[in-house]
């Protein structure tokens, strides 16, 4: 069980200069199983006019159930 992580890049799809600029978001997933399984989700960038104020994602956990599940501490 090794660490994992992956990125999504957005911007407006329009600006031509939106690196330069930091005219984007950057969120990065990182996963580390132990005992349980921890997830991260950062976000890096000045957004975008138009960027959605909240996102939705789906995990799918491949080779283990967990019987548990907490975000920010808070058990759901």
């Amino acid at each position: 069980n090794e660490p994992s992580s992956g990125q999504l890049y957005d911007d407006d799809g329009v600006t031509k200069q939106s690196i330069a600029s930091k005219a984007y978001e950057l969120i990065t997933f990182t996963a580390k199983p132990m005992n349980h399984l921890h997830l991260t989700v950062s976000s890096t960038g000045k957004g975008y006019i138009g960027k959605p104020t909240r996102r939705s994602f789906t995990y799918i956990i491949h080779g283990k159930s967990y019987r548990q599940v907490t975000v920010n501490k808070q058990r759901i």
